[in-house]
């Protein structure tokens, strides 16, 4: 019954947060990146699914790419919002 509490951490391979925003531009078609001066705050979570490979079996199916495109497939096929779709590529 210790399996009831134990906690799993899904993911696939590890993915920086530049790498990320860099990812949604580039399917998205518009954007741009501001970095702040450095600072000592970690902003990257990176994933290791190993612990729930060894206890269930469970390897992610889909990629981030193919994450982030049903994302944006999703919001742009909501319906459009004051006027405006946020993600639209124009």
């Amino acid at each position: 019954m210790e399996l009831l509490k134990t906690i799993f951490v899904l993911g696939s391979k590890p993915v920086s947060m530049r790498e990320l925003a860099e990812l949604v531009i580039r399917k998205v078609g518009k954007g741009h990146l501001n970095f702040s001066p450095a600072s000592n705050k970690v902003f990257d979570q990176f994933t290791d699914h190993s612990k729930v490979a060894s206890v269930l079996g469970w390897a992610p199916a889909v990629g981030i790419e193919e994450v982030v495109n049903r994302v944006i497939d999703d919001i742009r096929s909501t319906p459009v919002i004051d006027g405006k779709q946020s993600l639209s590529p124009n």
